[in-house]
């Protein structure tokens, strides 16, 4: 019996056949019309480019890679799929906008290499079309925790030192006021065996800042400006030469990628100037938080200035590129809270990094991708112990210095508290006003048992 739905006509004599609907002709011509509507599929952007993959940077647990596609131009708009793998692995699909950009790798091992590729997708699907090179990438060794520290101290009641500069390791300067039976000192050279006590300027000038190109080009800061200038002291009053307005604090920091015309000066009241071989300059900073540090890259093209007032807890990180200053991070509380880390101590700058200790923590923010990475550790806030200042030699490489001698080092994977600076003066009160390292030395100073004498402390690694 047949269905309804497969209802036949027959006919004597013929060939059975199948009833074919009316309907059909008028389907076939809907769906060529629709066809024929239809867009044509877009091509691929950017078909003749090819990716290319380059190392930037790497530490014992992080590699930084660029990325880029030839043959384009910075107006490029449209942006292509992209997968990052490792040892053949995909880790990191992203969508790239050319002709560059930065990526960041985590969570790697020490001492170790890895294979990167960056892979095209099809826009209108997931094939890999096309990949760039296969680049190998060995990341660094820990460094040493191992310092042995000496302190030395100088002066008498009242003294105390601010700032250090290393121009090797038996010619070393150290700024502040230094108070003696025989006189009043505001810088300490060390020449290998001892300190030998000098002026710049007159008695009673505390010596805030110091930075050192070279034994012949030391630039040093009192609110105002000293030079030592292939052994002759130079002097910049700048209220007396208009760089300053009556309003404006003193500098009492500096920092210098060229001698010959990139020198920075920060002070008092976010007072900025720049000299460019030729003049001092002011800079609008935008802020009246008082400036205590420079850090800046070697070929001068990010500045970063960090201030804080005790008075308020606010605190402040400003970035200088291209001319322009930008506000990086404020706090106005010592406690972290839900959008911030809390009261910035100090900051360092390696790399695409700048390391800050805050009260939630060692704070890293790459400058490159505005990305923040928070490693919370007690260390960097204990009270009267918190950090002062960090000095380096690079991400994997540094040290954490606080009042009563706290002195850290981070090897790249951890960080050790060194005491031997406790053990060799007690616990009594001191304070950390700056430093510097280079190598396997580092050299820290400040005062001991509250301004009983200037102290300078030495860290040697073997």
């Amino acid at each position: 019996m047949l269905k309804k739905t497969d209802a036949v006509l027959f006919t004597p004599g013929l060939p059975v056949r199948r009833m074919v609907p009316r309907l059909f002709p008028i389907v076939v011509l809907l769906m060529s019309l629709m066809t024929a509507c239809q867009e044509p599929e877009k091509p691929e952007p950017y078909p003749n480019s090819n990716l290319v993959l380059e190392k930037l940077d790497v530490s014992c647990t992080e590699a930084w890679l660029k990325l880029s596609l030839t043959r384009t131009d910075s107006g490029a708009t449209d942006s292509i799929p992209i997968i990052l793998t490792r040892d053949g692995e995909a880790i990191q699909p992203f969508a790239f906008t050319p002709p560059e950009t930065l990526v960041m790798d985590a969570g790697l091992y020490p001492s170790q290499s890895y294979q990167y590729q960056a892979q095209r997708q099809s826009v209108h699907d997931n094939k890999v079309i096309n990949s760039s090179n296969t680049l190998t990438v060995t990341t660094l060794d820990t460094t040493s925790h191992d310092f042995t520290w000496t302190i030395d101290t100088l002066g008498s009641y009242g003294s105390y030192l601010n700032d250090v500069a290393i121009i090797d390791e038996n010619n070393i300067w150290a700024v502040g006021d230094v108070q003696t039976d025989s006189g009043r000192y505001n810088l300490a050279k060390w020449d290998g065996s001892r300190w030998n006590l000098s002026l710049f300027g007159v008695a009673g000038v505390s010596g805030d800042g110091i930075f050192a190109f070279s034994e012949g080009d030391v630039w040093i800061t009192t609110g105002i400006i000293y030079h030592w200038n292939d052994g002759q002291w130079e002097r910049y009053h700048l209220w007396d030469m208009g760089v300053l307005g009556p309003n404006d604090g003193g500098v009492t920091r500096v920092w210098g990628s060229s001698p010959e015309d990139d020198v920075w000066f920060v002070g008092n009241g976010g007072s900025i100037v720049h000299y460019d071989g030729s003049g001092f300059e002011r800079m609008e900073s935008g802020t009246e938080v008082d400036l205590h540090e420079i850090h800046g890259t070697a070929d001068g093209e990010y500045i970063f200035f960090q201030g804080k007032h005790w008075q308020g807890y606010r605190t402040i990180l400003l970035q200088l590129h291209h001319g322009i200053i930008s506000k990086i991070y404020e706090c106005e509380t010592m406690s972290p809270g839900e959008n911030d880390y809390g009261y910035l101590y100090s900051s360092y700058l390696s790399g695409y990094a700048v390391i800050s200790a805050t009260t939630a923590g060692v704070w890293q923010y790459n400058y490159m991708t505005e990305q923040s990475v928070l490693i919370p550790d007690e260390v960097t806030d204990s009270g009267d112990r918190n950090v002062q200042v960090i000095i380096g030699n690079n991400t994997i490489d540094y040290i954490l210095a606080g009042n009563w001698w706290k002195l850290i080092h981070f090897n790249g994977i951890s960080y050790r508290y060194n005491d031997q600076i406790v053990q060799l003066i007690g616990e009594g009160g001191s304070k950390l006003n700056g430093g510097d390292m280079r190598g396997n030395l580092a050299v820290i100073c400040g005062d001991v048992f509250w301004w009983s004498h200037a102290a300078v402390a030495f860290g040697r690694r073997q």
